[in-house]
């Protein structure tokens, strides 16, 4: 087909000529690699990313395959025996959705409440328009049947106080009360995730990542530069 090569010839790191096995080996002697009729890609650059949005979601608890409120409980029991977090710190996480629990409602501060009594918890449904607090974070921010957010909601249960349960910008509010990572701790998520995003053969990362530096453009430069001067950036940032 039009545009495959059969062979590509690496000189100092760059592809410097595509063709045939044998015209490119009349050109000298160079190692040959058999790759086994596997496709050879060029590097990849993604066009639109939030890469520290990324890999904090790696870091959080992962709901998407609960099939039921005691899945999410179990899921959430067993994250937080494997990675303890410290008392009054916020538990974060994601991916739960009500269609496809056998309950078919959403959960709230009632389901959540024993699991960690001292920790804040913040549990996202996978459209990323509704949450779940527990009763934790809700007398942390400090949420009652009068707390107002243009544009979202903070949902009353039969009581008349706060289920737990908020959606649109009232998520945005609640996510703006939680502390942003510092400096160490995105040093630590490209540490641990930018060689996984490399290995993708992505060499070139379009990414707004300003959110997570508290919008300081120039924060968020100096970081990157910084990265890429100590040997810890495996792409270029864009």
């Amino acid at each position: 087909p039009q545009g495959i090569r059969e062979a590509v010839l690496i000189e100092g790191g760059r592809i410097s000529e595509l063709g045939s096995t044998s015209d490119i080996l009349l050109n000298g002697k160079a190692e040959v690699v058999d790759l086994k009729e596997r496709s050879v890609f060029p590097a990849f650059s993604d066009s639109h990313m939030h890469f520290f949005a990324w890999a904090e979601s790696q870091e959080i608890l992962n709901l998407t395959d609960c099939r039921s409120l005691t899945d999410l409980r179990e899921s959430f029991k067993t994250f937080f025996r494997n990675r303890p977090i410290p008392e009054a710190e916020w538990v974060q996480g994601r991916g739960w959705n009500d269609t496809r629990m056998t309950e078919g409602r959403m959960p709230t501060k009632r389901d959540l409440d024993d699991l960690s009594p001292r920790n804040p918890i913040i549990l996202t449904r996978i459209c990323g328009h509704v949450a779940v607090l527990n009763s934790v974070a809700i007398d942390l921010l400090g949420i009652t049947p009068d707390t107002h957010v243009a544009g979202g909601v903070f949902e009353l249960g039969d009581d008349g106080e706060p289920n737990g349960i908020v959606s649109e910008e009232a998520v945005a509010y609640v996510h703006r009360q939680i502390p942003n990572l510092n400096d160490n701790d995105m040093t630590a998520l490209l540490e641990k995730y930018g060689p996984q995003v490399a290995s993708f053969g992505l060499t070139q990362l379009n990414s707004d990542d300003l959110a997570l530096f508290d919008f300081d453009f120039r924060r968020a430069i100096n970081f990157y530069t910084d990265a890429g001067k100590a040997g810890k950036l495996p792409f270029r940032v864009r």
